[in-house]
């Protein structure tokens, strides 16, 4: 199944929120060990708070160069140690990422990462009540997006217990491990990218 998902084909879930959907959102419980703020992304310590938190120094340098226009950064710690980060990524203009147009109606959670010796501490619920919690303060008007890989059986239970519904599907195509076509599909509607020449974020 991973070599197919890696060369062939993958589907992903789509969770979405609209303000008509707050009523169903569940409070999570607080760990008085975490700690959730907004972190400036001009700050001279970006990289090195990344890379306590993500283990692939790749994403380390690729996030480090995001724009404080579009993203905002939400950090987690744990005892005071940086522990997790959620990206929120509220775009200008309609954009491609990660294979998904993104247009300026929505707002997009993602880049979620929980350092693995921090695991189980609910951070990442944390993270995502804080994200919301942006969303209702600053843009309740926007639908939010997050896309969950189908076999990241953690986030997608996080995110559930939390009382966010799947409303969605990404299929993505690929030849070779690189990816083609990309299909959004809901009940609304379904969307068809084939993936050349496009302007991503």
């Amino acid at each position: 199944m991973k070599c197919v998902e890696k060369y062939i084909f993958k589907k992903r879930n789509i969770y979405l929120i609209s303000k008509h959907d707050i009523s169903d959102l569940k409070h999570i419980e607080i760990n008085p060990d975490v700690t959730i703020t907004y972190y400036n992304l001009n700050d001279e310590n970006l990289e090195s708070i990344l890379s306590h938190i993500y283990e692939n120094k790749k994403l380390v340098t690729k996030y480090t160069k995001r724009n404080e226009r579009d993203w905002k950064l939400i950090i987690a710690y744990y005892n005071n140690n940086p522990a997790g980060a959620l990206w929120i990524y509220e775009p200008s203009e309609k954009l491609f990422y990660d294979s998904i147009e993104i247009n300026p109606n929505q707002i997009l959670l993602c880049s979620v990462y929980v350092n693995s010796n921090y695991r189980g501490h609910g951070i990442h619920n944390q993270m995502r009540e804080k994200a919301l919690e942006y969303w209702m303060n600053n843009c309740i008007d926007k639908e939010v997006m997050s896309v969950v890989e189908r076999g990241n059986i953690a986030s997608n239970k996080n995110i559930q217990r939390s009382g966010v519904k799947i409303k969605g599907y990404n299929y993505l195509i690929k030849l070779l491990g690189k990816k083609i076509v990309s299909i959004y599909k809901t009940n609304d509607k379904t969307n068809i990218w084939f993936l050349f020449n496009i302007k991503k974020a």
